[in-house]
C-alpha cells in the first residue's frame, strides 16, 4: 500500500563523485637535499584496493586523496612539463612547476581535483624546497616569525624522522601501511654522504639528465621485526637471514600452488565434459 506521507514529503537524492582512498605523504627539505615519502596502500573504508599504489609523480610530486583524480592530475602535469621541455629545450624550474600546479588546481575550483599535493625538489640556487597544495590553492610553507626552517638537519636524521613518522602512522591508522617509498633529491654536485648504510637504494637519474639533480628511491616494507625487512622483490639476489625471509614470506604469500591446482581441476573438468559428450553422441537412438 502506498504511503501518502512519504510521497508528500520531499525526497532527496545524493551523489558524491569523490572518494577518499587513504594514505599519507610528507616531505622535508634540507640545505641541499629534499626527502619526499609516501606509503603504498590504497583503500576505501575498510577495504584495501591495492597494496602497491605509488603516490609519486614528476619532480617529485606526491599526490594523496582521491586516487582517480590523483592519477589524472599527475598525467596532466607530466604532459605540461613535456610540452615545456619541447618548447624551451630545458626542464621547468621547481618554482615554476609550483606555480603551474597552483594554476591548474585553481582552474578546476568549481569541480576540483580532490587531491592534496606536495612538490619537493631542488631550487635553482641548489637549496632544497617543498611546496604543498590543497585541492584548490597553494598553501604557503613559511616559518613562524623570528624562526627558520630546520635546514641544518643532516640527511640521516631526516630519514630517521620519516621512518619513525610512518611507523607511528601505520600503528595508529588502518589506511596507512604495506610499504614505504622515499625519494631523495640531492643538489647537483652533492656527495652521497649519509646514504652509505642504506639498503635498497635505486638511482632514478640517468646519464642523460646532466642538468637535473640526482634522484634516488628507497622502497621498504612495513614488517613486524622493523624496517630492516625489505620486500623480497626489492632485495633481488642479496642474501638475507631465515628470520627475515620468514617475515617477508608472511607479507608476500606465494600463489603458485593455488594456480597450479586450479589448472589441474579445470583440465579434469574439461576431460569429464568431453567424455560425457562423446558417450551421448555415440548412444544408440531408441
Amino acid at each position: 500500500m502506498l504511503d501518502m506521507e512519504s510521497v508528500a514529503r520531499p525526497q532527496q537524492r545524493q551523489f558524491n563523485p569523490y572518494s577518499q582512498n587513504g594514505g599519507t605523504i610528507l616531505a622535508i627539505a634540507g640545505a641541499d637535499f629534499t626527502v619526499i615519502a609516501g606509503d603504498t596502500r590504497q583503500s576505501e573504508g575498510f577495504s584495501i584496493q591495492t597494496r602497491y599504489a605509488p603516490k609519486d609523480g614528476p619532480r617529485v610530486l606526491a599526490v594523496n586523496g582521491f586516487a582517480a583524480d590523483g592519477n589524472m592530475f599527475v598525467k596532466k602535469v607530466k604532459q605540461r612539463l613535456e610540452w615545456y621541455r619541447h618548447a624551451h629545450a630545458k626542464d621547468m624550474p621547481l618554482r615554476a612547476i609550483a606555480r603551474l600546479i597552483q594554476t591548474m588546481l585553481y582552474a578546476q575550483r568549481f569541480f576540483p581535483y580532490y587531491v592534496y599535493n606536495i612538490l619537493g625538489g631542488i631550487e635553482e640556487d641548489g637549496s632544497g624546497a617543498v611546496y604543498s597544495f590543497d585541492p584548490i590553492y597553494f598553501k604557503n610553507q613559511t616559518a613562524a616569525p623570528g624562526t627558520s626552517h630546520p635546514s641544518h638537519l643532516p640527511l640521516p636524521d631526516v630519514l630517521s624522522i620519516v621512518i619513525d613518522s610512518f611507523t607511528s602512522a601505520t600503528e595508529r591508522h588502518i589506511e596507512v601501511g604495506d610499504g614505504l617509498e622515499m625519494y631523495i633529491v640531492l643538489a647537483k654536485g652533492r656527495s652521497m654522504q649519509g646514504m652509505e648504510g642504506l639498503r635498497g637504494v635505486q638511482e632514478l637519474s640517468t646519464k642523460a639528465d646532466e642538468v637535473a639533480p640526482p634522484r634516488f628511491r628507497i622502497k621498504r616494507l612495513f614488517a613486524p621485526e622493523g624496517w630492516e625487512n625489505l620486500c623480497p622483490k626489492w632485495l633481488g639476489n642479496h642474501a638475507r637471514s631465515p628470520n627475515k625471509a620468514k617475515s617477508n614470506a608472511l607479507h608476500r604469500p606465494s600463489h603458485r600452488p593455488v594456480r597450479e591446482l586450479r589448472i589441474v581441476l579445470l583440465s579434469l573438468l574439461y576431460f569429464i565434459l568431453f567424455f560425457i559428450a562423446l558417450v551421448v553422441a555415440h548412444r544408440p537412438v531408441i
